[in-house]
């Protein structure tokens, strides 16, 4: 085991934030716990850390942009719940701007 992550300092400020109330027998309790919990999330880390780099994972493979057709409005249109002027209507969803 490394250093601890969650010390009894840590856990006291913790429950202060989360304005909780833990007493002492309660703290000796769940401290070794969280600490358990927290040590196999840092170990998943750990191996989802080497997976990635086993895999290539971060490497960007990207295709180029190219042009690709779109939908043919005169179908996709007249299927759409609200239109206008040869356009799709949405309803307002960003303050401001252009009418």
């Amino acid at each position: 085991m490394g250093e601890k992550v969650l010390c009894p300092e840590r856990f006291e400020t913790l429950s202060k934030l989360a304005k909780l109330t833990i007493s002492k027998k309660e703290r000796e309790r769940l401290l070794p716990q969280l600490e358990a919990i927290l040590e196999y999330v840092s170990s998943l880390k750990a191996i989802e850390a080497e997976a990635a780099e086993e895999s290539g994972a971060g490497i960007s493979a990207l295709r180029e942009d190219a042009a690709q057709p779109g939908l043919d409005k005169d179908v996709v249109l007249p299927a759409s719940p609200h239109s206008a002027s040869g356009f799709f209507r949405v309803p307002k969803f960003v303050k401001g701007g252009h009418q």
